[in-house]
Order: structure tokens, then C-alpha cells, then sequence
């Protein structure tokens, strides 16, 4: 399995980062703020929260953090992080979640 390195090109990586942002879905991108009065279960939340959730993930993937959507799955299920990200950003998330955990931080593999 290859891992992705960010270019260490400063233009490079901002072209990266617009492609990426180009191909996925654009949505509102306002703020959760998670509370006593949060609802416990995604089929609870709001259609904004469920987006600006989905959002706040997909921006986290593109610089590699998968807490967000592996933080649900780990809480609440598989099936609950397919039905608020959808099955192919969770299948990415946990894909390079597992990629990750064997590099270790001067990027050599384990």
C-alpha cells in the first residue's frame, strides 16, 4: 500500500488542496457545537449539523485526520458513521487510519 505525502512545495500543496476541495461535494461550511442538548444519535441531528459534520470531515481528510469520522465509528458503529459521512468516506477514513498507524513520525514504516 502506497501513503500519501503532502508536497513540500508550498504551491504544490495549495494545488493539492484545491483539487481535492474541487471533487468533493461543497456544502455549508458553518460550525457544530456539541452540547448537553446535542442529540445522542445521527439520525437525531439536524440537516445542517449533519452537514456542516460531514463538512468538518472531509476538510480533516484533506490534511490527513480521520478522528471525526473514526472517533463515530469507534463510538456509535460502522453503520451509524455510513449513515452520517456516507459508506465511501468512511471506507477512506478507516483505510488510511489503519495506513497511518504504521508510520511512524519521521515517516518510516513499521
Amino acid at each position: 500500500m502506497q501513503i500519501f505525502r503532502a508536497p513540500s512545495d508550498p504551491e504544490v500543496r495549495r494545488l493539492v488542496e484545491q483539487t481535492v476541495h474541487d471533487l468533493l461535494p461543497q456544502q455549508p461550511d458553518t460550525a457544530v457545537v456539541l452540547t448537553a442538548d446535542t442529540p445522542a444519535g445521527v439520525d437525531d441531528l439536524a440537516p445542517e449539523e449533519a452537514a456542516a459534520l460531514r463538512t468538518a470531515a472531509r476538510t480533516a481528510l484533506m490534511y490527513g485526520d480521520t478522528e471525526l469520522i473514526t472517533s463515530l465509528v469507534d463510538a456509535c458503529g460502522r453503520e451509524s458513521a455510513d449513515r452520517l459521512y456516507g459508506p465511501g468516506l468512511v471506507r477512506y477514513a478507516l483505510g488510511l487510519a489503519h495506513a497511518s498507524h504504521h508510520v511512524t513520525i519521521d515517516g518510516t514504516q513499521r
